[in-house]
């Protein structure tokens, strides 16, 4: 008895082992009611698994279609799923419970794929279907993660903010989407990127896809949908910053065409960028706040004031200019070099007996002859107007107080070297474009980092031919595509759409192939577009 007890305490508890790992996903054995039942007139469904089931993500991956005002409340329970209903259900109407893959076994996570559950509470369960794709307008790129939406066709436009959908979908990382078990009858269909998941338009914000006209179920024929963004319809001011002393920034929430005049103390010039949605206001003022005024076409103006940041006593501290230069390492042989400042430059400022241009040969410096011309008026870039080589080095110095206002706003001194290319490095590309109907259009040729390399415009009138050949020069060797926008309104610039007016995006058409261009070569491509 005593053996007995002295192996007893010295044995150790050891986990069972063995056996495969669970990967089998639940099983549903039984329904209440049966699934595909009609007359459907119960409060509640229970589905009865093989095995204990968890929920995961069902905010996200439950979706009822048509869609109630208030969701069912749903419940995993041991081996039981339970779906209580909040309200009355419509009459003679297919309704789908799509789980998604929120319904996991309990231990392993393994989940039910794309499970669901259909009844009707008329008479039949309807059995019809829509099947599409979205894809973005401008790069045509699959529209993926979008809410897909049917709301009555003749409920009001304006339903898609107020409201959620009757049906809805998603779409998957190719853009597809699907409806089922639909009744026959006309819907809008419209597409949103629902950032907040509140399942309405929040306008402006999020990208939308629509069709112009409803659609009907009876239609059997794929739909294609596009989607882009729209222009705010009101313009504001997101921000305001001093960016550093004597340079202010208002940043829009989109592009500004309208500015008439910047007015402020002390203003030197000011201008937009890029994009037309920033503001850029050059100043000399020292006082400690700025209150600029900007007045519009529409006679609005808008009453900023600023806090002045001053710049500190100590030398090291003081106004600065600073500059950059296109012609670092190496600059192509076809283009000129050109000074940025962050602060517009007056010709009367710049001092140029201390801005000197080398030209390297042969390990001999030669000293050259050069103009600085303003590029435009914010005096903000000037190129070097010089009698340029291929294949040669050059080096560019520009001493301390190079550059100096009244204000004592100087630059320091900045050395750049670069070397020019030849001819033989690029290549010529004659593009013959084919073009499907007479109107503008917009030519973009896009590097293979989607970059413009060249944009102009083409307008074919309606006794011009429809065939039309673009010469480019000076091509980097690398693969391109080209891109034609439908200018409509023929203002150069690509148009989005807008729902409410029924409008859509401009059409784009973009090459499917790249085209290769190798150095020295000379290139033929033909496009039918298409």
């Amino acid at each position: 008895m005593l053996l007995i007890v002295l192996f007893a305490s010295c044995a150790q508890i050891t986990p069972l082992t063995g056996g495969k790992k669970d990967i089998t996903p639940p099983l549903a054995l039984k329904y209440v009611p049966d699934k595909g039942s009609v007359n459907f007139k119960a409060k509640t469904i229970e589905i009865a698994f093989d095995e204990f089931i968890v929920l995961k993500d069902l905010a996200n991956q439950f979706i009822m279609t048509p869609q109630p005002k208030t969701p069912p409340e749903i419940q995993a329970n041991g081996k039981k799923l339970k779906i209580s209903f909040e309200e009355e259900l419509l009459p003679n109407t297919t309704y789908k419970l799509a789980f998604g893959s929120c319904i996991t076994d309990l231990h392993e996570s393994n989940a039910v794929p794309n499970f669901e559950y259909v009844f009707s509470t008329g008479s039949v369960i309807d059995s019809l279907k829509l099947k599409g794709t979205i894809q973005n307008y401008f790069d045509k790129k699959a529209s993926a993660g979008f809410l897909v939406c049917l709301y009555d066709a003749n409920a009001n436009d304006s339903v898609i903010y107020n409201n959620k959908p009757l049906y809805i979908s998603k779409t998957s990382a190719s853009g597809g989407f699907e409806f089922n078990y639909l009744p026959q009858n006309t819907f809008k269909l419209i597409a949103i990127l629902d950032k907040n998941k509140n399942m309405q338009y929040d306008g402006s914000e999020e990208e939308i896809a629509f069709s112009s006209e409803n659609i009907n179920t009876i239609d059997t024929s794929k739909i294609i949908l596009k989607s882009f963004k729209e222009i705010p319809s009101k313009s504001f001011i997101k921000k305001q910053s001093v960016l550093e002393p004597g340079k202010l920034v208002v940043v829009y929430n989109k592009a500004q065409n309208n500015i008439k005049d910047v007015i402020c103390e002390e203003l030197v010039s000011y201008n937009l960028n890029q994009h037309s949605d920033s503001l850029y206001i050059y100043h000399q003022s020292t006082k400690d706040t700025l209150l600029v005024n900007i007045e519009y076409q529409n006679n609005k103006t808008d009453s900023l004031l600023f806090k002045i940041q001053r710049p500190a006593k100590s030398k090291d501290k003081a106004l600065k200019y600073t500059t950059t230069c296109n012609c670092n390492n190496t600059l192509d042989y076809f283009k000129k070099p050109i000074l940025k400042f962050n602060f517009p430059v007056k010709q009367e400022d710049i001092d140029e007996s201390k801005i000197v241009l080398y030209e390297w040969r042969d390990s001999l410096k030669t000293k050259m002859t050069f103009k600085l011309e303003a590029i435009d008026k914010t005096l903000t870039s000037y190129v070097l107007v010089m009698d340029q080589k291929t294949n040669t080095k050059y080096q560019l110095n520009l001493d301390k107080n190079a550059i100096k206002n009244i204000s004592k706003r100087h630059s320091d001194s900045v050395v750049y070297k670069y070397q020019t290319n030849s001819a033989e490095q690029f290549a010529s590309l004659d593009l013959k474009l084919l073009f499907p109907s007479k109107g503008a259009y917009i030519i973009q040729l896009l590097n293979d980092k989607n970059q413009i390399v060249n944009q102009q415009t083409i307008s074919l009138s309606l006794t011009s031919s429809a065939e039309k050949t673009i010469r480019y020069n000076n091509v980097a060797a690398g693969n391109y595509h080209v891109k034609a926008i439908v200018d409509k309104n023929t203002n150069g610039v690509f148009d989005t759409g807008n729902y409410l007016l029924k409008q859509q995006a401009e059409e784009i058409y973009m090459t499917i192939t790249p085209i290769k261009v190798l150095a020295g070569w000379e290139i033929e491509h033909e496009w039918m577009l298409k």
